[in-house]
């Protein structure tokens, strides 16, 4: 009977190794899938941008704020990403001159207005700036509301952002606090120094596979070199009501051929989205605007054609759309 029962036991021993292997297998492939292959939908977050770039409205150089040290000051435009109508206003004033400290300082008005400790006051006047303007009469225009006064609390040194309410700025003065004097004005000309942005080129990727829509402009800007005085332009991607696709990873790429679906191919060159809480994903809905990415090809009229959608995960094609250039 003990030699009979042996075969069976052996068999059983067989079926529970194989039954065993077996399980450890599908176990091991699972786990291989959700590591390595299985990816979830991106979770799709609301872009937090309550403004476009600034817009240059007008720049002027101060010269002699200090002895040696000029002041470059513009008036920024900014409108609100949710409401057109809405437009904030700022001056931005940058101190250049030899051996400075490059220190950048941000300060919003209102919290540093008014320090009677100040030794050096910024005036902001909606009236032309004469060399018989005194002091007493640029604070009489701030008590009948014609003229803004700022605080440089660290001085002629680097550079300061103040909100104001003035969209047409005309003098600018820099202020002795502690002797009441007039150190240096100027006023802003008629002319912008700098053209308004331009739209020269949109698109509006899709994709049958993952439900997306949005417009994405391509935005030439100008802005004024501080330290020369010249203009110089740049380019930004205005996305307008975007609905990013629910794919896993999903990313766009810019390509220099028409009707592209591949990263192969020269000159393609990836857009992160700076406000992607992973890798620069396109996983953010709403109106925002951002750089051009450093590779950005501007020397080359309608050089991009097509906008990739892409799934960076599985390394497929997922959508895209045409540049159309109106220029």
């Amino acid at each position: 009977m003990s030699n009979a029962s042996k075969p069976s036991t052996t068999k059983r021993k067989l079926l529970i190794a194989g039954g065993l292997f077996t399980l450890f297998a599908i176990g091991a492939g699972v786990g291989i899938y959700y590591g390595f292959y299985h990816h979830e939908n991106a979770d799709i977050t609301e872009s937090s941008a309550e403004s476009f770039f600034p817009t240059e409205k007008k720049f002027v150089v101060v010269p002699n704020v200090q002895e040696g040290v000029n002041a470059s000051v513009q008036l920024l435009e900014q409108q609100s990403t949710a409401d057109a109508d809405s437009v904030l206003y700022f001056v931005n004033v940058t101190f250049t001159g030899d051996d400075m400290d490059t220190t950048t300082r941000y300060l919003r008005r209102g919290l540093q207005q008014d320090n009677n400790n100040a030794a050096l006051k910024l005036f902001v006047s909606e009236s032309e700036l004469t060399k018989s303007t005194e002091y007493q009469e640029l604070k009489n225009q701030v008590a009948n509301g014609t003229a803004e006064t700022f605080n440089l609390t660290s001085g002629a040194v680097g550079s300061y952002k103040f909100q104001t309410t003035f969209d047409d700025a005309v003098g600018i003065a820099f202020i002795n606090s502690e002797e009441e004097q007039v150190q240096a004005f100027a006023n802003f000309a008629d002319v912008p120094n700098v053209p308004g942005p331009i739209i020269f080129a949109s698109s509006m990727p899709s994709s049958s596979q993952y439900p997306t829509s949005g417009t994405i402009n391509f935005v030439r800007r100008y802005k004024t070199d501080v330290n020369t005085g010249e203009a110089v332009s740049f380019t930004t991607m205005k996305f307008v009501d975007i609905d990013p696709p629910s794919a896993p990873g999903a990313m766009i790429y810019l390509s220099p051929v028409a009707g592209g679906r591949s990263l192969n191919d020269d000159g393609v060159i990836p857009i992160e989205i700076e406000q992607a809480e992973k890798n620069g994903w396109y996983t953010v809905s709403g109106t925002f605007e951002q750089e051009a990415p450093a590779e950005y090809d501007g020397s080359t009229a309608n050089y991009y054609q097509e906008i990739i959608i892409w799934c960076e995960p599985f390394g497929v094609y997922l959508g895209g759309g045409a540049i159309e250039y109106t220029e």
